[in-house]
């Protein structure tokens, strides 16, 4: 019973990590604005949310069908919460690449312990969902410039305070 469990969500997290190196490594040989929109521009909270975001939403219909059914919510808050712990952990000491690694792994894990047992209406999570797609698009083509939209060498917060 636990293996039944376990398969899907390491088969969709392993899809969703080839999906984020198929993504960077299109952006490195085809920059250009649908790849930026997809992928990673620099290493900042907001980008690093979305090398976990898009290749967890397009692994999400693998784990879908892998489980036979499941939790459409929990799929699209698998995504949300991989967004979510890509942001947290970007200032962590470790290369980018492991970053949304660590990212993707924690939220496949989380849908295998928690988030397929999401029931009910499916509709708030599917909204929350299209609306951070929507706002990685839009505010990778307009950038604000402060907050978590700085690369993660240009924060002065992290700098030593001379007083």
């Amino acid at each position: 019973m636990m293996k039944s469990r376990v398969v899907p969500c390491l088969l969709a997290a392993a899809a969703a990590c080839a999906a984020a190196l198929l993504l960077w490594a299109l952006a490195i040989r085809f920059p250009g604005p649908l790849t930026r929109a997809l992928s990673p521009v620099q290493v900042s909270p907001w980008e690093m949310g979305k090398a976990a975001f898009f290749p967890l939403l397009a692994a999400s219909p693998l784990l879908w069908r892998l489980e036979k059914g499941g939790s459409r919510g929990g799929l699209c808050l698998m995504a949300l919460t991989g967004a979510v712990l890509a942001l947290a952990l970007t200032y962590a000491p470790v290369p980018p690449a492991a970053v949304a690694a660590m990212a993707i792994g924690g939220a496949a894990a989380l849908y295998g312990l928690a988030l397929r047992r999401v029931s009910g209406d499916g509709l708030p999570w599917y909204v929350l969902t299209v609306a951070l797609a929507v706002a990685y698009i839009l505010l990778t083509i307009l950038p604000p410039g402060g907050g978590i939209f700085l690369a993660r060498d240009d924060v002065a917060a992290l700098a030593a305070i001379p007083f």
